[in-house]
């Protein structure tokens, strides 16, 4: 069955908790990969999460990121990509005030908006690393040393950073990380026959 069929029958009943936290976001980065630049990319991203979240804040919250990564993905700058996820953004000023502050600082963001699983607390800390690490990495640590939810950060940190930065490059993915990878072969042959490579 193909991912559309499968969220198309899930569109039809939802069967997701009433919950508000960060494992709505995480199937967005293939999600996004499968239907970037489609219209319609924002009702699939919401038929997914309600699969496992049917609430409407973790929808918004999303959609939110689902633009974000559309938008990197397609190799729009970090800036623009975030103005367009603030459509759908339940909550603009948290965002704007996370990429507001002067410099990287995952731990003080974490104290900011916290450290919890919880969409309206992760999005700004997300959005303060992506707005101030300057590589892949940085980001990466960033994010493990704010602390808390640093997995469920990690589903929109990780693609993001590698959109932006790419892989191999100064500032990308590390080649030795990726090296790393169990049965990585594998794995990058499911996301190039995703990417239909």
């Amino acid at each position: 069955m193909h991912l559309a069929e499968t969220i198309d029958r899930h569109m039809v009943r939802e069967s997701g908790a009433d919950d508000m936290q960060l494992p709505a976001v995480s199937k967005l980065p293939p999600l996004v990969a499968a239907y970037c630049g489609k219209s319609e990319l924002l009702d699939v991203t919401e038929a997914a999460v309600r699969v496992t979240n049917n609430n409407d804040v973790a929808v918004a919250w999303a959609k939110c990121a689902a633009v974000l990564l559309d938008r990197l993905f397609r190799g729009e700058g970090l800036s623009a990509a975030m103005n367009a996820a603030f459509a759908e953004a339940p909550d603009r000023e948290s965002l704007e005030q996370a990429r507001a502050s002067a410099q990287l600082d995952g731990v003080a963001a974490g104290g900011t908006f916290s450290r919890t699983c919880y969409l309206q607390e992760a999005m700004p800390v997300i959005f303060h690393i992506l707005t101030h690490a300057g590589s892949y990495v940085e980001a990466i640590r960033a994010n493990i040393h704010c602390g808390g939810d640093s997995c469920g950060r990690a589903w929109l940190i990780g693609p993001a950073m590698a959109a932006i930065h790419g892989v191999g490059s100064e500032n990308g993915v590390p080649l030795s990380w990726l090296a790393r990878v169990t049965d990585a072969a594998a794995v990058y042959g499911d996301i190039e026959s995703l990417l239909g490579n």
